[in-house]
């Protein structure tokens, strides 16, 4: 953290959206202990680019740089996966994820599959119809007739040189 400097802003965007990218599932399935470590991170990096003392609180902070705190952002960027995922066709590879599963009953984890669903009920994203992710056609394409192209353009200019 002693690296960043203070003109940060426009990095600090790339970074924190590279690690939501890569990290959307396994991120919410860390340790609590890893998690406040981060907020942690954050809560130096806001300090850092804001030019803030250590004992300002973490809130004013986020409020003042325009950040979501960490735990409501993993938490929107999960139900923005689930909401993804209940897109895909039931033969999708990833609704996997989503299926129930026998250890269910006998431990409690955090499972991406698991807690998620528990959140999409309390707050109501359940009851919302989703429009398919990846809308297919109908007419496969391989039927449907060659397109023609007008090329006169083109050789003219290829006639040119």
């Amino acid at each position: 953290m002693t690296s960043l400097s203070y003109p940060c802003f426009p990095r600090q965007n790339s970074i924190k959206d590279h690690l939501h990218r890569t990290n959307k599932i396994c991120i919410r399935s860390a340790a609590h202990t890893s998690l406040k470590k981060l907020d942690n991170i954050q809560y130096q990096a806001l300090r850092l680019c804001a030019g803030a003392v250590r004992t300002t609180p973490t809130s004013a902070l986020q409020v003042e740089m325009g950040e979501m705190p960490l735990e409501l952002r993993r938490e929107q960027l999960a139900l923005s996966y689930w909401v993804n995922l209940k897109g895909h066709s039931e033969d999708h590879p990833t609704q996997d994820t989503l299926k129930p599963c026998w250890e269910e009953e006998r431990r409690e984890t955090k499972s991406f599959g698991w807690t998620i669903e528990k959140k999409a009920k309390e707050h109501d994203v359940t009851a919302i119809n989703i429009i398919p992710t990846v809308p297919l056609s109908v007419t496969q394409p391989w039927i449907l007739p060659e397109p023609s192209m007008d090329l006169t353009l083109l050789n003219k200019k290829n006639k040119e040189k």
